[in-house]
């Protein structure tokens, strides 16, 4: 039998403060080793050191990409929707083999799309859950006029270090600068992470106090996102949920969904601006056509209505990877 070592289990990591869910993570690595058993492949079921005597043909790890971590082979990571997972041999977001180029999304009948879209925006209006921990929805009470929403991410967001041309400082003055030179509302909203980031969150104050346009706001991300115009973000998982509330999204940074923003160049906020307010319904109807490929082609969904159905894409994924990988590893040892 062959093996495969998973270096890293995600799901055992205790009492993290910045995910909602390390029950998300224990979902798909179950389905995971179910594929693994149905293969024929043995693993390890805990986290253990690596060594010479398990000698694995395969080595996965969590939240890593062949960029941080060389040795091993596979790669996965739970991505912008709390039930969404994706697997790959280069990594995952803007690492993953299959989002170097623009995917065949426009295929997705837009009809089905569109119905789809709007179901998930349903449930984001109705339960108000996100991967990050939110206050109730309606939790706002009163926002600007025809503002454009802005969330801040984490500076040590591996997204940031690897994706972005921009920091999150930089991000924040920049924003705020054109706001108010530009007369158009920004409303900045912290990450969850944000408190392990006290520089971020007293420039974000700084910002904001006193300023006429310029607002930093707490509250349910699905409520700001609803009573938004559009989201600006580096490369956010905000900007995932803003399109599928059907909103305009402009990214700063490289990020798996950039195929349906504007992206912007924060020397030229303008144009993304611009981009926000004459958003067309031609755009917005392939964005969801994208988000039904992503959630249905791409990823891999851990809900349990959906677990069938995607155990099998993922076992078809892992035959396919793992005999790959092994055949190049034998004949790399032939040589």
């Amino acid at each position: 039998m062959k093996k495969i070592f998973i270096q890293y289990y995600r799901s055992f990591i205790p009492d993290n403060r910045k995910t909602v869910g390390d029950a998300d993570w224990a979902s798909f690595e179950d389905m995971l080793r179910d594929c693994f058993q149905d293969l024929s492949y043995t693993f390890n079921k805990g986290i253990c050191a690596l060594s010479k005597a398990i000698n694995p043909d395969v080595i996965l790890s969590a939240h890593q990409t062949r960029l941080s971590d060389p040795k091993s082979h596979i790669f996965y990571k739970q991505m912008h929707l709390s039930n969404l997972f994706t697997i790959d041999t280069y990594g995952w977001g803007p690492q993953h083999s299959k989002m170097q180029t623009a995917p065949d999304y426009l295929t997705i009948d837009p009809q089905k799309a569109i119905a789809f879209g709007k179901k998930l925006n349903t449930n984001f209006n109705a339960r108000g859950s996100s991967k990050q921990s939110q206050p109730p929805l309606n939790s706002v009470r009163t926002t600007p006029e025809d503002f454009i929403l802005a969330p801040i991410q984490r500076p040590t967001d591996v997204m940031i270090k690897n994706n972005s041309p921009i920091s999150v400082y930089h991000f924040i003055r920049s924003l705020s600068d054109w706001a108010e030179e530009n007369k158009r509302n920004i409303v900045f909203k912290l990450h969850p992470g944000n408190y392990l980031d006290p520089e971020i969150i007293e420039l974000a104050k700084k910002r904001s106090t006193g300023r006429k346009y310029v607002h930093l706001m707490e509250g349910n991300i699905h409520d700001l996102i609803e009573k938004s115009t559009g989201v600006v973000c580096i490369n956010s998982g905000v900007g995932f949920e803003g399109l599928i509330h059907g909103k305009p999204v402009a990214t700063f940074g490289r990020c798996d969904y950039q195929w349906v923003t504007f992206n912007a160049d924060v020397q030229f906020i303008e144009e993304a601006i611009n981009y926000i307010d004459t958003y067309l319904v031609n755009q917005r109807i392939k964005a969801y056509q994208f988000i039904y490929y992503y959630y249905h082609h791409h990823a891999y969904s851990i809900l349990e209505e959906e677990h069938e159905e995607n155990k099998k894409r993922l076992k078809s994924y892992l035959e396919l990877a793992l005999m790959k990988i092994v055949s190049e590893t034998n004949l790399q040892d032939s040589n």
